[in-house]
């Protein structure tokens, strides 16, 4: 059985990692086998399969655009509001980054907006969304897109 009594002073990585390590199998959240059809029923996913996925996010985040020391901010956007929210928020926290969760529901104005208030200049993305991100860019708000592997 693992122990929650002194999680509530660590960083969430560290504890996802850690009851990855204890108790792989414990159960982390059950999801949609198919976002468009509810009836095809949940899948359960693990805190070991949890602390793989975040990892796996991480290291492409290092490869991609380095680890961050000043805490600056990167930008996730996916047209799917699904778990990779989640994996990015603690893959960003393992890199060094704050995160900013941006939605596809902003107007252009108002995503330029927000960019340029948290000086967000690298943009993750989900699949066939790097037209739509590049929009953005103007003299105020540079931009750089990278695509989010599936």
């Amino acid at each position: 059985m693992i122990s929650y009594d002194n999680l509530h002073f660590r960083v969430v990585p560290h504890i996802v990692d850690e009851i990855a390590k204890t108790a792989p199998n414990t159960k982390w959240v059950e999801v949609p086998r198919n976002n468009d059809n509810l009836q095809d029923g949940y899948k359960t996913l693990t805190f070991g399969q949890l602390s793989q996925a975040v990892s796996r996010m991480a290291r492409w985040i290092e490869k991609t655009i380095g680890t961050s020391t000043s805490r600056e901010t990167i930008t996730f956007m996916d047209r799917q509001n699904d778990i990779r929210y989640i994996f990015a928020i603690i893959a960003s926290m393992k890199t060094g980054y704050k995160i900013l969760l941006s939605s596809t529901r902003n107007s252009e104005e108002g995503q330029r907006a927000i960019l340029q208030r948290t000086n967000s200049k690298k943009f993750l993305h989900g699949q066939g969304m790097r037209e739509e991100i590049l929009a953005l860019q103007d003299e105020k708000t540079p931009i750089e897109a990278f695509e989010v592997p599936p």
